[in-house]
Formats: structure tokens, sequence, C-alpha cells
């Protein structure tokens, strides 16, 4: 019996024994704050690792946030790709501690249907050096903590969130934590390397919609391997879902990335990114990913370098032939969607012009191909300066402007309204008028062809890139000839039409019908307008809260203000009034212009200044509420005006931001939008059945939900803030 005790003694001694060394050692030192450190959340384990055991006063260490993901599910890159959001972290430390910006292993290209992200799959650590104050007093212990933010996708996407701590005791030497090190081992030989410090030279040139990126490797290493992948550090100008030609030449490499030639887009100065490869690059250390921070130049600058070739066939060799395929290029302008509604005015002035006769009808197609000449030679003009100087600019680079965008929107509805018969204002807009004189008709049939060319510049045939790169690279005089082939070939449909009696003898005689075609004819400006909006919308700004819904809707009040001008210019102006009054006529169409035209570009010019806004999400709020996170809630639609009223003079405004982020208070918006079941239990849950509701949850047990009143102000809102002690 007495053994069975003393056997029983000895078990727990040593089991005292086993536990106390591993609390003394460097590896428990890590477990044990295990419980505060990893949080499991749906489809993802996230971790808050610690590479140093025990750090040494004023010498850095570095953090790791773990991300151990389910199969086929992912978390995102800096840049995201084509959408998602990349993972955010807010430090807390001690007094005298920084923390560095995070540092992204090498991202792969995740693809979804017609999208592509980028992102990691299965684990990825991202890491952070801290570096902590030289005057730490070696036995006491450090907390540094994390407020972590996340995506996780497969085909639906999860958020999560997650406040995190490692506690580090503080010693005369620094100690690794030996059981994880092989996590920032991996994770560091996954870190790009600077292609100059790897020996590796490049270079890269944009045209024609590509960008063609020239690495060359060190002391002729093979350039290896051919299927590298470039992924952009800024989001936007790369086309993610685009091939990525490789082609390889003893040790260089080049690899040609398409463009995303969408209106509106610009194309930086540098290129910053990474270079993948499925296996390590020659002297950089077995990492497979090239860091690439070099400047871009512009094709049409580079006299070195002959034009982007898609293929031996692609170029014609000789200029003759280039400049039949500007002309056929120029020639099918004519059927792109966004010169139909100009050339559609044309088609009602040569019905006018053919009552007149062949001579008449054949000296406005003349005029209007000389409108269309003389405009192409403007923005050749503009686009070969610009781009000397240093511009990065396409073809199509006047609908990069917003203020261009609105300003034709508002021209294509004052046109459609003017065929509708809201106002008359004569051949100055539309060349259509019956009673105009031939100076009058002659301007009309001129600025008809500038207005077609403004247009249609963005609209290029697949096939003109090529004319296009040679005007952009060659002399001068070759620019100019390319750009002149290119509007012949756009006025030669209505030149051939005039001069030729026997295709003149099919146009209908004018009559009735013309007052049914002219409406038809408005129908397709206005149909332009749409499509400007379009554009107008992806015009909004990077980091925007919006996706350039409130951009469109700003835009529509604003043509509607501009039409109102047209309504009172056709109403006071009528000189068949009995008391036509011009001057108040033209007062107010100045006024609803000049109002129409500020009012959407001020929206989209106006600087993002309100809280960052997360989408509302249970298990989001489940996150938020177990770590004991302070949030605050907007449920709102898009269909209630006070909501909107209240968002642009309450919430949206700096002062909140600040508070909102001094006291680390995460924005949750639930739209109400559409229906939505999760949306309408959170209000019950409030006791409510309707929006606007606005709710701050302290994040303390001890004090309630705080419900803000339904009309708010900006001091409303701070007011109810720091009464529940977030001053």
């Amino acid at each position: 019996m007495r053994m069975r005790h003393r056997l029983t003694h000895l078990a727990l001694l040593l089991g005292l024994i086993a536990v106390v060394g591993m609390a003394a050692s460097p590896s428990f030192a890590v477990s044990a704050v295990s419980p505060q450190a990893r949080v499991q959340a749906p489809h993802v384990t996230v971790s808050l690792l610690s590479e140093a055991a025990a750090i040494r006063p004023g010498e850095p260490f570095t953090l790791g946030l773990h991300f151990d993901l389910d199969e086929h599910w992912h978390v995102y890159w800096k840049n995201p790709g084509d959408s998602g959001l990349e993972p955010r972290v807010r430090w807390t430390l001690p007094e005298g501690f920084t923390a560095s910006p995070l540092r992204w292993p090498a991202p792969s290209r995740i693809r979804l249907k017609h999208l592509v992200n980028f992102g990691y799959e299965g684990e990825v650590v991202l890491l952070a050096e801290i570096t902590p104050p030289p005057g730490l007093s070696p036995g006491q212990t450090v907390r540094i903590a994390a407020k972590i933010d996340w995506l996780v996708c497969e085909e639906e996407c999860i958020p999560g969130s997650a406040s995190l701590a490692v506690d580090v005791p503080v010693a005369d030497l620094a100690v690794r934590a030996g059981d994880i090190q092989p996590l920032f081992d991996a994770a560091r030989l996954r870190l790009p390397v600077f292609a100059s410090r790897a020996g590796w030279e490049a270079s890269a040139i944009v045209g024609d919609g590509v960008m063609e990126l020239t690495v060359e490797g060190p002391g002729g290493a093979p350039a290896s391997p051919p299927e590298a992948v470039f992924f952009p550090d800024l989001p936007g100008w790369v086309r993610n879902a685009g091939e990525q030609q490789v082609s390889v030449t003893g040790n260089t490499l080049t690899l040609r990335v398409p463009l995303d030639t969408t209106p509106g887009i610009t194309v930086p100065n540098r290129v910053l990114g990474v270079l993948v490869a499925g296996s390590g690059w020659p002297g950089a250390n077995g990492s497979s990913a090239l860091r690439i921070d070099i400047p871009l130049s512009d094709r049409a600058a580079d006299t070195t370098s002959p034009p982007l070739r898609q293929g031996a066939a692609d170029v014609p060799d000789s200029l003759p032939l280039i400049l039949l395929g500007a002309a056929v290029g120029g020639l099918i302008l004519n059927l792109m969607p966004c010169v139909l509604p100009v050339l559609s005015l044309k088609v009602l002035g040569f019905v006018r012009a053919s009552e007149l006769g062949r001579h008449h009808a054949l000296t406005h197609a003349i005029v209007f191909a000389a409108g269309i000449v003389v405009s192409f030679w403007v923005v050749a003009t503009l686009l070969l300066a610009l781009r000397a100087a240093g511009g990065q600019l396409g073809w199509g680079f006047q609908l990069q402007s917003p203020t261009f965008v609105v300003v034709m929107a508002a021209l294509f509805l004052l046109m459609g309204l003017n065929l509708f018969g809201v106002f008359e204002i004569g051949v100055g807009l539309t060349s259509i008028g019956g009673t105009q004189s031939s100076r009058q008709g002659l301007l009309g049939a001129f600025f008809s062809g500038v207005l077609a060319t403004v247009v249609a510049t963005p609209c290029t045939a697949p096939f003109m890139g090529t004319a296009l790169g040679v005007a952009l690279t060659g002399s001068r005089a070759t620019a100019f000839g390319v750009f002149t082939a290119l509007a012949l070939g756009m006025a030669l449909p209505y030149v051939v039409l005039a001069a030729s009696p026997g295709l003149l003898g099919y146009i209908p005689k004018p009559g009735p019908w013309m007052d049914t075609l002219k409406k038809a004819m408005g129908f397709m400006l206005l149909l332009a307008v749409v499509w400007l909006a379009w554009v107008f919308g992806h015009q909004a700004p990077s980091g925007a809260k919006t996706t350039g819904v409130d951009e469109v809707a700003w835009l529509m009040l604003g043509l509607l203000v501009v039409g109102m001008g047209a309504c009172a210019l056709g109403h006071f102006g009528d000189r068949l009034r009995p008391k036509p009054r011009p001057w108040l006529a033209r007062a107010l169409v100045v006024l609803g212009v000049g109002v129409g035209l500020w009012l959407p570009l001020r929206a989209i010019s106006a600087p993002v200044t309100g809280p960052a806004w997360e989408p509302y999400s249970s298990d989001r709020i489940a996150a938020l509420e177990q770590a004991g996170h302070p949030y605050f809630i907007d449920f709102t639609a898009g269909w209630c005006l006070s909501c909107q009223v209240n968002q642009v003079v309450a919430l949206d405004r700096r002062g909140v931001a600040e508070v909102f982020d001094r006291h680390g208070i995460t924005a949750i918006k639930a739209d109400w939008t559409n229906q939505d079941t999760v949306i309408a239990d959170a209000l019950a849950a409030y006791g409510r059945v309707s929006v606007p509701l606005y709710v701050l949850e302290t994040g303390r047990d001890n004090k309630p939900a705080v419900i803000l009143p339904n009309l708010l102000t900006e001091a409303i809102v701070i007011e109810a803030l720091r009464g529940a002690g977030f001053d």
C-alpha cells in the first residue's frame, strides 16, 4: 500500500516537474497564450504568432498572422484582383513599440468563372516586424494585441474579425520559438526579393493596350521558369483575367501583360508589383518571386524599341498597307454603337440636303468630312504632345476625364430634347432645321463631324490598334498620315452618298415621316447618355464607399436640372408667344446647365471623409460581441430618403470618423434596399420593423445599446458617442 502511495507521489512530482519545464521552455511560452492568440472562424483558423519566445530590448522581432484555410477556400493578397478584400490589422502596442507594414508572400491567381482574384489557399503567414524600445527591463512581459479583419471566400464570401494577443517576456538574450519556426521560414521563402538585389535587370514599356515587362538574369543565368505571372500592387490598370504571354531568349524573359482599356483607367508612371514563378529565380536565394519597382516607359516616347507585336502577321511592313488598314478601320467606326447617335443626325441632314439638290448635299458632306479630319488632327496633336511630355494617355483619353463625360452627357441630352421639340436652337447643335441659312447649315455639318470624332475614338475597331501603334511610335508625318486615313475612312460613306445622284435618289422626300424619325434619333441620343452615365459610374474615386451608384444618381440629378433649363428655353424663348422673354430664357438655360454640370462633378471630386463601412453579417456581429468590441449599425435602404440625408449630413462626416477610429468602433451598414430576412430579424431584435435605425453597441456588459434618433446631425451622433463613454 505504501509502495502504491510512493509511486503516486512520484508520478505527481514528475508531472509537476514536466509542467514547470514546459512553462519555462520557449515553445510553451507561445502556447500558453494560445487561447488569446487563435480564433476558429468559418473555414479558417487565424492565429497571431510570435517568432520570439523572448525579446531583447531595442532588438526587432517578427510577428505573423497565420491563416489556416479549409480546402478550396482562400484569403486575399494586398491587391485582391477583380474582387475581394485583403486582410487588415490594427495593432495595439505597448508604449514605445512600433510595427512595420505587413510583408506579403507571393500570391497565386484564383480563377472564379470570368474573374481572377489574387490570394492564398491552404495556409499563409503575413509577417510584420515589431521594434521594442531600448529601455525595456529584462524580466517583464509585454502584450502585443491586434485587431484583424479578413474575408474568406470560395464561391460565397464570409467576413471575419478577431482581437488576438500574445504575451512575450523580455530577456537579456532573444530566444526563438522553435516549434513554429518552420512556418516563419516558409513564409520568408515566399517573400519577393528585389530584382536588382538578386542581380536581375528589369524594364517595362507600355503601348497598344499591353505592358511589356522584360527581366534579364544575372551572369548568363537562364531565365527560368517560363510560367511567370505579374501581380500589380495597384489595382485597376491590369486586366487581371487576361492571358500573360511569356517568351524566353537565353537569360532574358519577356512578359506581355494585357492592360485594362476601360475609359477612365489611368496607367501609373511606375511598375510596382511581384513577378512570380513556379520555381526559384536564379540569384534570389530560392525565392519564386521578384519584387519589381521600375519606371514605366511609354512606347510613343521610346524611339529605340519597335512597336509591340501580337504576331509576325499583325503589323504590315509597308506604310501604304498601314494607311489602308487605318482607312478601313475608320470606315467600320460608323458601325460602332457610340457613333450611331451622332451619325443619325447626319442622316436627317442628308434628307434635308437632298431636297436642295446634289450640289448642296455634296457641299454639306465635304464640310462634314472636313470636321472629322480637322478633329482627328487636333486629337492626334494633343495625344502626341501630351505623351511627349510624359503623360500616360491612350487613344480615347478624353473619356478618362469625368468633366468631359459630364459635358458630353449634357450635350447629348440637349440634342435629344431638341429633336423631341422641347426647344429650338437651330443648326448650332443638330443641323436639321429647315429654315437655316447656308452658312448656318455648313457650320452645323462641320460641328457634326467634330462631335462624331469625339465620341468615336473610344470605339476603335479591334484591328486598328496596329495602325495607332505605328502612328504613335513613328514620325510626325507618319502619325498624321495614319490619323488622316482614319478620318477619311470614317467620312467616306457620306461623301460617296452625296456625290452619287443615283444613291441620292433613294433618299425619301421630306414629309411627316421625318418627325417620327427625329424622335427615333432622339432616343438614340438618350441611349448615348445612358452609356456615358455608365462610364461616369466607373470613375468613382478609388477607395470610395460606393460602387458608382451615388455618382450616377448625382449625374441623373444634374441632367434633370439641365433638362429643366432646356424646357425654360423652349417656354420663355418661343418667339411665337405673345410676350417672349429671350433674356429670361437665356438666363435660365445658363443657370440650368451650370448647376447641372456642377452637381455630378462635385459628387465625384468630393473626398471620402466618413467611416469605413462594412456590410452587415450575423457572423461579424457575433465575432464583435465575443471580442467585446464596440460597433455602430446603420440600418438603411436606398429607397429611404431620410436615411440618405442622414448619411450625408451626419454619418459620413470627418468628426464622426475620427471618433470611430480613435475608439476602434466598427461601422456596420445593414442595407435593407432588397428584402433580407437576416436584416429584418436584426431590426426585430431591437423592436423595429422599419428604417432608419441607428444602434451603438458599446461592447461593455454594463452598458446597454444606445438607440439614436431617426433624424441626425453630426453633433447628435458625436454627443451620443460621448454619452456612451467615447469622447
